[in-house]
């Protein structure tokens, strides 16, 4: 499948790894060319196999590759090997130039992966604490507030040194603990995170209030808790009238906040709360951004 590099003798004579795909042999530095070559040729039209792949990502790490990918970088113009170099680009993140753009997106792509990861569902915790516990303990850790069936107050991280200090919140399965109430206001929750939150059975109350990261799908998920009977969605910008149709399965929601204190609501919202208001007339839906109600989890 892939032509001998001309230079491989001389070459791997002194090289301290080379490549073998198929029947050819390529050392990393001299052979880009020949690389570039029966990629440009062969691999649109043959099949690569498992190791050949393998093969290619392990080339596209190697130093060698990404030094010549970055001397390429720097001419102007781009021939037909250039144009192949570009399409199988270095993986490792350090290839980009360091300038502080590529910098400052790299960083925050790496904090949304740590963060995403930090709220994926945890079945150890789980297995600990419960379904309800648990995910009191995934709200609290994130400054968010609980209230559990029973209990007059909220429980919520302030000045405590540590979340697990909290008064009130058990730090091992008990039963009989079923959280009533949950506000996630002002807290980044995932998409990931919502599963934690998904088998709490009994909670009617949810509030996602200035979470820039809610949208559409974000309610389809909510639309699988029956419970809520109360749901704050307020300056949530993602969220369109698409993702409001979805809501008419909740048949208990009673209470829905939508207004964005620094936009209107569109044509298409107003007819997607009309068409909401159908399914459950007995709704009480606030969309208006000049109305002072506001439901604040102190008061309820």
């Amino acid at each position: 499948m892939w032509t001998r590099c001309k230079n491989a003798p001389r070459v791997c004579k002194h090289a301290k790894k080379t490549y073998q795909l198929s029947n050819g042999i390529f050392n990393r530095s001299t052979c880009l060319t020949d690389l570039a070559r029966a990629f440009s040729s062969k691999l649109d039209i043959d099949p690569v196999n498992e190791k050949q792949k393998k093969l290619i990502e392990d080339f596209r790490r190697s130093r060698e590759y990404n030094e010549a990918y970055t001397r390429m970088q720097a001419k102007e113009g781009k021939s037909r090997y250039q144009q192949m170099i570009s399409a199988i680009r270095p993986m490792n993140v350090f290839d980009t130039p360091f300038t502080l753009d590529n910098i400052s997106v790299y960083l925050a792509n790496t904090k949304r992966k740590m963060e995403i990861k930090s709220q994926s569902y945890n079945e150890l915790r789980v297995e600990k604490l419960g379904h309800d516990i648990g995910a009191a303990h995934f709200v609290l850790f994130r400054r968010g507030a609980v209230k559990f069936y029973g209990m007059d107050k909220w429980l919520r991280w302030t000045t405590e040194k540590k979340y697990t200090d909290v008064e009130g919140l058990p730090g091992f399965y008990k039963e009989g603990y079923q959280i009533e109430a949950i506000d996630l206001g002002n807290v980044n929750v995932y998409y990931e995170g919502l599963k934690n939150l998904e088998p709490l059975k009994r909670m009617t109350f949810l509030s996602l209030e200035n979470n820039p990261l809610v949208d559409d799908w974000y309610l389809d998920y909510l639309s699988n808790f029956p419970s809520l009977e109360y749901l704050n969605l307020k300056n949530c910008p993602l969220i369109s009238h698409r993702g409001i149709a979805i809501l008419h399965k909740l048949d208990r929601l009673q209470t829905l906040l939508l207004k964005n204190d620094k936009t209107t609501p569109s044509n298409e919202m107003k007819l997607a709360v009309l068409n909401l208001l159908e399914y459950n007339p007995g709704l009480s839906i606030d969309i208006d951004p000049s109305t002072q109600e506001s439901i604040a989890p102190s008061s309820v």
